[in-house]
């Protein structure tokens, strides 16, 4: 599942993982509400850059459903 968007900057947060403050180009709502009808886990990758083309073509050869949350 993949979703286009950018990290913004925010407050430090001391926890024992990584945290993003990401702004996805679609509407929060429109994200969520497209993740929980795909399922999709709250867990989630962030690559720097525009990278769809990439995934796309490596998601065609492990033969993954790639799920894209910005075209509805």
């Amino acid at each position: 599942t993949v979703v286009s968007g950018e990290s913004i900057s925010g407050p430090v947060k001391l926890e024992d993982s990584v945290q993003v403050l990401f702004q996805p180009e679609i509407s929060l709502m429109d994200m969520i509400n497209r993740s929980i009808e795909q399922g999709v886990s709250q867990h989630w990758l962030t690559v720097p850059g525009n990278q769809l083309e990439k995934i796309k073509v490596l998601s065609r050869w492990l033969g993954i459903e790639l799920i894209n949350l910005d075209i509805e």
